[in-house]
């Protein structure tokens, strides 16, 4: 059939089946309404809300600003419905472990709650209203900031006063010192993660996602399966075999992610919450073993 007449054919039946495959409509209890234009906003505990009265039925509207972006965070009520009432938790890694959370599990609020990275929308007749959005809020901030200071705790890392950034060099190892300069910071609604490398590497060392030519396997049915391997020697072939499991959390479907001579990167969506520890360990344990292989 030619192009032509396959267009038109395509044409007549969509205007015979109007409906045929039309994409499904967007439940509005879906999408997270939209911050006001106008009105004025208090400070209740430290957080900006402002309320506003919707014509059915006498309820009102809050809205409230979180003091940081919590960027990957997306409740509604249906999302919050299924948490609650049937235990199946939210899809996305952040609002998962947010909701997990036991402090934003006391607080959230009953009814109609919608939350994104910039916003939380309340519709409710409480009294009150206020003061319970704004414990919510400042759950959600605590659960937000608690995975990365226990992080740099750990490490013995700086954070910057939002918790927007980790930065320092790692140091301690069975009861020798080792030196990795790390670098952790929540940019473009994304978590990015650096691990300095010592430089000692190949030139051409490399290790990214992908389908590897004859050239680029490491002869392991797993690895040769989701990754490119550049400037592998015998001693590296060794090392990346011997940290394969971190190695592929590290790597494993994270698009932007990978390794030069000079560092590790690591690129999640969202803010990286319960799992952040865990993928920080198996980066640096890929990073030890790079470094010693060098």
């Amino acid at each position: 059939m030619a192009k032509e007449d396959l267009s038109f054919f395509t044409r007549l039946m969509m205007a015979l089946l109007p409906d045929a495959d039309a994409p499904p409509e967007l439940d509005p209890m879906d999408s997270v309404p939209s911050m006001p234009l106008g009105g004025v906003w208090h400070l209740h505990k430290g957080i900006e809300i402002q309320r506003a009265r919707l014509f059915d039925g006498g309820a009102n509207r809050l809205y409230a600003k979180p003091r940081v972006q919590i960027p990957g965070l997306h409740l509604t009520p249906p999302i919050v419905l299924r948490a609650q009432r049937h235990g199946m938790p939210p899809e996305d890694r952040t609002s998962r472990d947010l909701l997990a959370d036991p402090r934003v599990t006391a607080t959230i609020p009953g009814g109609q709650i919608y939350a994104d990275a910039d916003r939380v929308v309340w519709q409710t007749t409480a009294p009150g209203a206020e003061g319970v959005l704004a414990d919510f809020m400042l759950a959600l901030e605590s659960a937000r900031n608690e995975p990365w200071q226990a992080l740099a705790s750990k490490h013995r890392l700086n954070i910057d006063e939002r918790g927007l950034s980790i930065f320092g060099t790692t140091g301690g190892l069975l009861a020798r010192r080792e030196h990795f300069d790390i670098r952790i910071r929540e940019e473009r609604r994304h978590t990015r993660i650096r691990i300095g490398l010592n430089g000692k590497l190949p030139a051409d060392f490399k290790i990214g996602t992908g389908k590897p030519s004859p050239d680029q396997k490491l002869r392991d049915p797993i690895l040769d399966r989701q990754l490119i391997c550049d400037g592998m020697t015998p001693a590296l072939r060794r090392a990346v075999l011997d940290v394969r499991d971190p190695l592929l959390h590290v790597l494993a479907e994270r698009g932007e992610s990978n390794i030069t001579r000079d560092r590790i990167r690591v690129v999640v969506p969202g803010r990286l919450l319960a799992d952040l520890d865990n993928l920080v360990d198996d980066a640096l344990a890929v990073a030890r073993a790079l470094s010693a292989s060098a």
